[in-house]
């Protein structure tokens, strides 16, 4: 024989030359079936039956955990449906003959305190999905939040995502750095956030919180104190910045950096991550500096802000602004981020979840070949994301 090929869930998974393999990549209790094909030099061979096998349960760290050094990917879904991003990013799927492979995590927005989009969250984790969610503040202030009036509402999500049957990643504002520019407001925000989530944890176990999702540029800033992150994170307490210290006494019990446990208020910490503006014409909303910087800032904020918790992260929204096939000085291009994104980031940096952002101009499925340019947006953008999605054990699929 010259090897043997494996087949999970009726799709080629992978080919070996051993009598033995084992399968990293699937969820803790999850069922798959497994057949697999010796062939010889001349490609021939034969096939064995399939076989029904359970992977062995492990302790979920928070509702919808893909697992230790595992990943979720997904999109968000208010300029495309996910249907239609996995048809875009899989070679030979068609609306009528959808690809196997699916995308687990679904970006969903809500523009008050009530969750909107319920009928198509609902949807989501009927098919499997696990809908990444938040709340705004309207038509409420973060004191009327403190003070009750809210409650009603509250209460309200939390009875909706508690009926559905399946996780749920739920935050209060993404982005609250746009929000929140003063030190009162922000330590009201953070006052409110922990309320709410002692609200609805009570009611709703099977949703795991997530910190606000911080657009990147105002994420690790530890030198810039208007945009460190702590004005906006609810394990920070105390009035100020300069008075206040990381808590321990949320509801969750969570690793510590340096070993033991501490209490938090969240399950994950989240970020809104898009890589360097490369072209003046796009929107100047990051800066302007290569990859290997904001990777240095991803690993390094931890001790830049004296950070105590061990927490694994979600990525709300990934883009690219760019219409170049390499992305900084160093000659990184899409493949290469998200292999560092994947392997990197879940083996060293917890990273749990990334869900591609779509727009006009930071978009993973089409793009707009500059005029008389020979580079194809689209080819890259796609194929470096179905590269890393087809190669990559890390990477877990519905």
């Amino acid at each position: 024989m010259q090897g043997y090929r494996i087949n999970r869930d009726h799709i080629l998974y992978a080919t070996v030359t051993t009598t033995a393999y084992t399968d990293n990549a699937v969820t803790a209790g999850s069922t798959h079936i497994y057949a697999v094909r010796a062939y010889n030099n001349a490609g021939t061979g034969q096939s064995s039956g399939n076989l029904s096998v359970t992977s062995p349960s492990g302790a979920l760290r928070f509702p919808g955990d893909p697992g230790l050094n595992r990943i979720w990917l997904g999109a968000n879904s208010g300029h495309m449906t996910t249907a239609e991003f996995d048809l875009a990013i899989f070679p030979g799927a068609t609306a009528g003959s959808p690809p196997t492979k699916r995308f687990k995590l679904v970006r969903e927005y809500s523009g008050g305190m009530i969750i909107e989009q319920r009928p198509a969250i609902a949807g989501w984790v009927s098919a499997g999905r696990i809908p990444m969610i938040e709340s705004k503040s309207l038509p409420y202030t973060n004191l009327d939040i403190l003070a009750g009036l809210a409650d009603g509402d509250i209460i309200n999500n939390a009875n909706f995502m508690a009926g559905l049957n399946g996780p749920i990643w739920y935050t209060y504002f993404h982005e609250p750095e746009s929000n929140f520019l003063t030190d009162t407001a922000q330590s009201d925000y953070r006052k409110a956030f922990r309320y709410i989530v002692n609200k609805i944890r009570v009611l709703a176990p099977n949703v795991a919180f997530v910190s606000p999702w911080f657009t990147w540029g105002n994420w690790p800033e530890p030198l810039n104190g208007a945009k460190d992150w702590r004005r906006w994170h609810p394990n920070w307490t105390g009035s100020t910045l300069a008075t206040g210290t990381w808590a321990n006494g949320g509801p969750f019990t969570v690793p510590a950096l340096a070993g033991g446990t501490l209490g938090s208020y969240v399950n994950m910490d989240g970020i809104d991550h898009y890589n360097p503006k490369v072209a003046a014409t796009l929107a100047d909303t990051v800066r302007n500096v290569p990859w290997s910087t904001h990777i240095a800032e991803w690993y390094n904020h931890k001790t830049l802000t004296s950070y105590p918790y061990d927490l694994p992260y979600t990525i709300g929204e990934f883009g690219l602004y760019t219409y170049k096939a390499t992305l900084d000085d160093s000659g990184v291009t899409v493949t290469q981020i998200m292999t560092d994104m994947v392997e990197k980031g879940a083996a060293l940096e917890g990273l749990v979840g990334v869900t591609f952002w779509a727009n006009s101009y930071a978009r993973w499925t089409d793009g707009v070949t500059p005029t008389g340019g020979t580079y194809d947006p689209l080819r890259e953008k796609r194929n470096g994301l179905r590269d890393v999605i087809n190669s990559h054990t890390r990477v877990r699929m519905l």
